[in-house]
């Protein structure tokens, strides 16, 4: 029985991807319910953030979730963070915006 010819580099990188990709398609993907999630709903607020960081954590340790799902939904939290944050910034902004509009009005009327 004659071996088959071997392969070049390029040949061996594609089936290399190739099977990668079949691996991680035929792995489960693991999620959770929603009642499952910390306070049963939807991240609100920082201290929301802050616990739901926490779960995700100690889920992808210990396998509840899979990687993809606790990476996008770091990503989610990540995104949802920062625009917490700039609404923040904005509201004190707007506050000083007004604070600041009623002392120029104070000092002309002086």
């Amino acid at each position: 029985m004659a071996l088959p010819p071997p392969l070049s580099a390029e040949a061996r990188a594609k089936g290399g991807r190739r099977r990668q990709r079949q691996i991680r398609l035929g792995q489960p993907v693991r999620v959770v319910e929603a009642r499952e999630v910390p306070g049963g709903q939807a991240p609100e607020t920082l201290d929301d953030i802050v616990k739901w960081a926490a779960w995700l954590s100690f889920a992808a340790v210990t396998g509840t979730l899979d990687p993809a799902t606790v990476r996008e939904a770091n990503r989610s939290l990540g995104t949802l963070k920062i625009a917490l944050e700039k609404k923040d910034l904005l509201d004190r902004i707007r506050g000083l915006e007004g604070e600041l509009k009623t002392y120029k009005q104070k000092a002309v009327t002086r």
